[in-house]
């Protein structure tokens, strides 16, 4: 018979593998308590900020404009009489 094939058996390293953690692992949170609370009051303080000042800024333009219809009414009432004039022949 011929010579048969040389095997090689793989064997473990001299003092063994190392120990295998077969303990449930738990995944890293990201969003926990301490992190999402501050960041919903900052949202929440910034978006009272954010609506006080826009409306302050709301009632300015609308002083503004209203102040502005007032100077200009007693034009825009001559410009009216004066085509009412024109238009009934005075």
């Amino acid at each position: 018979m011929s010579k048969g094939a040389q095997y090689h058996q793989d064997m473990p390293p001299p003092g063994g593998y190392r120990k295998f953690n077969w303990e449930r692992t738990y995944p890293k949170v990201l969003w926990r308590p301490g992190v999402i609370i501050p960041g919903l009051v900052g949202c929440a303080v910034f978006g009272i900020y954010q609506a006080y000042y826009q409306k302050r800024h709301r009632q300015t333009e609308k002083f503004e404009d209203r102040d502005i219809l007032n100077a200009m009414e007693p034009f825009i009432a001559a410009e009216r009489d004066r085509e009412q004039a024109f238009f009934f022949g005075y």
